[in-house]
């Protein structure tokens, strides 16, 4: 199968969303299951597509990845740690440019030594990053904090 070999998918700046005539919500399912289900993807980048809604909680499968890029679409809702925790290899973890709302603690971050790079704004009104609870001090090094 395909998905045993793939290590790498970009699909950035097509706006897939938005040019597909009739992107009905099987469509998306399907499209979404199908990524969820390369489980040895190291890079996914999605970004500048028009995707919206919540992020798939699919996407806490993906355990091999190192670099997530979902910045610039139109996703929404909170984004749930049981979403980020099991993701305990990423390195770079690109969120911006969305319309995230809730609150987005640090402490799922807790188990992801080889964490680089965070991107997460701009930042609604009713969102807010929470920092002040770390149990304990981050096991990373971040080259790159986006917080806006």
């Amino acid at each position: 199968m395909i998905s045993w070999f793939l290590n790498w998918l970009y699909i950035d700046k097509s706006y897939l969303a938005s040019t597909i005539t009739v992107w009905k919500a099987y469509n998306e399912l399907v499209f979404w299951t199908g990524i969820c289900s390369l489980k040895n993807l190291d890079e996914l980048h999605l970004s500048d597509n028009n995707f919206y809604g919540p992020i798939p909680m699919c996407f806490r499968n993906l355990t091999s990845l190192r670099f997530l890029d979902l910045s610039s679409n139109i996703l929404s809702g909170n984004i749930p740690s049981a979403l980020i925790t099991p993701l305990v290899h990423v390195e770079y973890l690109y969120l911006s440019g969305n319309l995230f709302g809730g609150s987005f603690s640090f402490n799922s971050l807790g188990n992801h030594s080889k964490l680089q790079g965070f991107e997460l704004g701009p930042l609604n009104n009713d969102s807010h990053v929470d920092t002040e609870d770390l149990a304990l001090l981050p096991p990373f090094q971040l080259k790159v904090l986006y917080l806006d």
